[in-house]
């Protein structure tokens, strides 16, 4: 089944630019400039989407009120398609929202930098309870997490090449992998090694900086052509397209455990991997 969705508002920032192809790849979009269109687009059409992607570039951009403990637009949208999925799409400048500011309730928030991995996991299986994106419209996020315990994690076979500083990193990428099936290799920068035959490679950083940078280029010339995975704290939009120069896939800290193995499994061979 093809999905419908509906993506509102100003997708021009960078950062959305990414997002926005892996949700054209999975369903067909229809983009509209903002609710006022979007509600006439409802009305008109008595079919409406399956889904509605909303883009929030800054704070306050989608404001919940008080009084109706809920978004005049949000609500507005809702009413006209209650049956529709709503996600709200965040910019580099939303990610202090849930510690300052009041996240809009009832909606699936998804943020820049995991939107793609997201997008491409959860479009495929939406009408299908493996999706916790398939929960009524009222599940909480934590409700969601705990739907994913249900679910089975991507499996595959072959060597990741872990390269971190940090010990503890190194054992949680380990036992990650393990725990689907790959066998891992711990790779530091102080203790300079060779590994060959890696299917795939996680590079572990808190940002790009110019040493890092170099580093990252020097472990996937060496890893090459193993497909390599860069997780990092809080990405900015540059350190994304550095890695992306480099065909690195990025992903943000804290990472979900389901989504940094389907990541790993959908950038293997065809063959390696059980996603």
């Amino acid at each position: 089944m093809s999905l419908s969705v509906f993506l509102i508002g100003d997708t021009s920032r960078p950062e959305f630019r990414e997002a926005c192809a892996a949700l054209e790849e999975v369903a067909h979009v229809i983009r509209l400039a903002d609710v006022d269109a979007a509600a006439a687009a409802l009305v008109k059409d008595p079919l409406t989407p399956h889904g509605i992607v909303l883009v929030q570039s800054h704070p306050g951009q989608l404001a919940a009120d008080p009084r109706i403990r809920g978004c005049p637009e949000v609500e507005r949208l809702r009413g006209l398609a209650p049956l529709c999925r709503l996600i709200v799409l965040l910019g580099s400048w939303c990610e202090g929202e849930p510690r300052s500011g009041h996240p809009l309730p009832g909606v699936v928030r998804v943020y820049w930098h995991e939107a793609a991995v997201r997008f491409r996991r959860e479009f495929p299986r939406w009408c299908t309870p493996d999706s916790a994106w398939s929960l009524p419209t009222t599940a909480t996020d934590e409700e969601r997490l705990l739907a994913l315990l249900a679910t089975s994690l991507p499996t595959g076979t072959g060597l990741v090449a872990v390269w971190t500083r940090r010990r503890e990193m190194a054992g949680l990428l380990a036992d990650t992998c393990r725990m689907a099936g790959y066998a891992t290799a711990w790779l530091h920068p102080r203790l300079p090694g060779r590994v060959q035959g890696a299917a795939a490679a996680i590079f572990d950083a808190d940002a790009l900086d110019t040493a890092t940078l170099d580093e990252l280029k020097q472990f996937a010339a060496h890893i090459a052509p193993a497909p390599v995975l860069v997780l990092l704290g809080t990405p900015r939009i540059q350190d994304v397209r550095l890695a992306r120069a480099l065909g690195a896939v990025v992903m943000a800290k804290p990472f979900r455990v389901d989504e940094l193995l389907w990541a790993l499994a959908t950038a293997m061979p065809s063959g390696q991997h059980k996603a």
